[in-house]
């Protein structure tokens, strides 16, 4: 038992060298590894934002209420597509609708009016016309007559003539010559009486034909001053409808809806009350806010940069590459304000909206651990001192 002892601790002995000399090399291999990963690994150092959203280049459209009312619908969502002239929300506008109603019977009684008196207007000047050759054609034969009549006088002032002759020779009798005399005094009674009735029938056709002239002028400034009511009723109408029209409000610009106010479908709404905001689609930016001491002298154009959205993200895109493009030169509100540029080709960037919260990480340096070290260290004993 003694003897195998003996030969297990010479054993042992023999083999120590060679594992000391084992254990030398692998400490001096790792040492010479992390010595080279210390001093040569590169380590890129990033700045963290205070604060990153989603920022349009258009400028952003709010939808205010234009008067004070009920609201009735609000068809506007968080992110939904608008184009111009969308209706987004709708107040009340009872009272007006019922004003426009009474407005447009109103008219179209006035347009009744106006036809009926154009009617009536025609039905009097055919009246007159027909008056007109009635009172001609009567006119006409009276005068006939009157013609008749002269021709019958001159007839019988002949034969009286002949007859007085012939009753100085004795060819006749007194009687007759006397007779002929009264036929002649008849004759004239008669042919003065178809003049008077040729007088009387033109001046009673003018009397009748200056009265329907001026029954047709009375019925012409009545249709006149029914189309002036006609076109006021007409302005009346347009200026409710523009009113009914306001109640409908409107999407001004083609875009998305980046801000609901907080007004829901039965509530009151105040003169100027914002509803929604309307951001253009246009191509957008990432805006940030860092401390001075990350960003002056540290951020500069062209350094790339990783944007991380708040939550999942659109379509399941979590962060988008980005590239400084501006630096604020002033700090303003104990902040500096960075600006970037997005890629539009890359994936997500086109589903990125206005106002979408996330964090922003720029690559400000390439380091080593070594240097990282150096930088800690300097700076923890400049707080020391």
């Amino acid at each position: 038992m003694t003897a195998h002892f003996s030969q297990t601790m010479v054993a042992l002995s023999n083999d120590r060298p060679q594992r000391v000399h084992l254990i030398w090399v692998a400490a001096a291999i790792a040492i010479t590894a992390w010595s080279v990963w210390f001093f040569t690994a590169p380590l890129t150092l990033y700045a963290a934002s205070q604060s990153a959203h989603v920022e349009a280049l258009g400028a952003a459209h709010a939808v205010d209420v234009p008067m004070a009312g009920e609201l009735l619908s609000l068809r506007a969502t968080l992110g939904m597509a608008v184009q111009a002239g969308d209706v987004i929300a709708e107040l009340d506008a009872t009272e007006d609708r019922l004003r426009l109603v009474e407005a447009q019977a109103t008219l179209a009684g006035l347009h009744s009016r106006f036809e009926h008196l154009g009617r009536q207007i025609d039905a009097r000047q055919s009246q007159r016309r027909n008056e007109l050759a009635s009172s001609e054609a009567a006119a006409t034969v009276a005068e006939t007559h009157n013609d008749e009549a002269i021709a019958a006088l001159d007839f019988a002032r002949g034969r009286s003539e002949r007859l007085a002759r012939l009753a100085k020779t004795g060819g006749t009798s007194a009687a007759e010559v006397l007779k002929a005399n009264a036929d002649v005094d008849a004759l004239i009674a008669t042919q003065k009486g178809w003049v008077s009735e040729v007088l009387r029938l033109r001046l009673d056709a003018h009397a009748r034909d200056a009265q329907a002239t001026a029954e047709i002028e009375g019925l012409t400034n009545d249709r006149a001053a029914v189309a002036a009511d006609i076109e006021t009723a007409k302005t009346t109408i347009a200026l409710i409808e523009r009113e009914v029209a306001r109640h409908l409000i409107r999407s001004p610009v083609a875009g998305r809806i980046g801000d609901v106010g907080t007004v829901r479908p039965g509530g009151f709404v105040a003169v100027g009350e914002r509803l929604v905001t309307v951001v253009p689609e246009a191509m957008v930016i990432i805006a940030a806010t860092f401390a001075p001491s990350e960003a002056l002298g540290r951020i500069r154009v062209g350094q790339p940069a990783i944007f991380h959205l708040d939550g999942v993200g659109l379509h399941d895109i979590q962060s988008v590459p980005a590239i400084v493009s501006a630096v604020a030169s002033e700090v303003r509100e104990n902040a500096v304000r960075v600006e970037l540029a997005l890629d539009p080709s890359l994936p997500g960037v086109s589903a990125l909206q206005h106002g979408q919260p996330g964090t922003l990480e720029i690559a400000v340096e390439d380091s080593t651990p070594a240097g990282l070290v150096t930088r800690v260290t300097g700076l923890f004993a400049g707080r020391t001192r």
